[in-house]
């Protein structure tokens, strides 16, 4: 038998000769099923409330399952682009090389070949010379003039007594 307040309320007892206060037995048993009824309404607020804490842990575990999931996915999408960005780094630092000896090795090229250059120029800055003072001499002696060279005090004087010092008009066509 199931108690419930309304059957406390309504439950008839037997008539006994020297039985219990009828009136006393009834407030009793109003009593107990107040107390019952509030009990059960208690047990009833409380097994709503267990339900929904119940569904709002489930959520929570929902929830916790999706940032679980989430910080998996974000660590793991950390970890690619962390190994993708030292992948650039290291092929960039492999092309500032690779770049770096190209440019060095096309600046020794043209140091090799401006010293070539400069070489020839000096080179050719003598022949000249060399020639104008040729030319000089040889002009000098067609006019008949004595000629100072290279130092020369003058040995070398024809007979008309004027000097030409070649360094000085070589120098003075450069």
């Amino acid at each position: 038998m199931k108690f419930s307040p309304i059957n406390i309320e309504q439950q008839e007892f037997n008539k006994a000769l020297r039985g219990y206060d009828v009136q006393e037995v009834k407030t009793y048993l109003e009593n107990v099923a107040s107390e019952l009824g509030v009990l059960i309404d208690e047990n009833t607020k409380l097994k709503q409330e267990l339900a929904r804490a119940q569904r709002k842990n489930e959520e929570f575990q929902k929830i916790e399952k999706s940032l679980q999931t989430t910080l998996l996915s974000a660590q793991e999408n950390s970890s690619k682009a962390l190994e993708e960005a030292q992948r650039k780094t290291s092929e960039m630092l492999n092309d500032a090389h690779i770049k770096a000896d190209q440019l060095v090795s096309d600046a020794r090229k043209e140091s090799a070949y401006l010293t070539r250059q400069v070489t020839e120029l000096r080179e050719e800055k003598n022949l000249l010379i060399a020639r104008l003072k040729a030319i000089v001499e040889t002009q000098a002696k067609v006019l008949g003039i004595g000629v100072k060279n290279f130092g020369q005090s003058g040995n070398n004087k024809t007979g008309s007594g004027d000097d030409i010092n070649i360094d000085e008009i070589v120098e003075k066509l450069l």
